[in-house]
């Protein structure tokens, strides 16, 4: 879990392995083409409360095990 950090983009320092990521409080406003291609193995991700506004096309892509993605409480004007 990752929360209150002041970041602007998701951390290179997330073990690869990791199944289950929540980033939560932080600046981050952007979501770029595929941004978690190094987590293949995630199956939950949480990025809710947050500023994100933009999501890229492929953002996600890749992730062929993710079953659970929540993005509430972000200011995405567009899907």
């Amino acid at each position: 879990q990752i929360s209150g950090l002041n970041i602007t983009s998701i951390p290179e320092w997330i073990l690869e392995d990791a199944t289950d990521l929540k980033i939560q409080y932080t600046s981050i406003s952007t979501i770029g083409n595929r941004a978690f291609n190094k987590w293949s193995q995630l199956t939950r991700l949480d990025l809710s409360h947050n500023n994100i506004s933009q999501i890229d096309r492929g953002a996600f892509r890749g992730m062929a095990m993710l079953s659970e993605l929540y993005l509430y409480h972000n200011q995405i004007t567009e899907v």
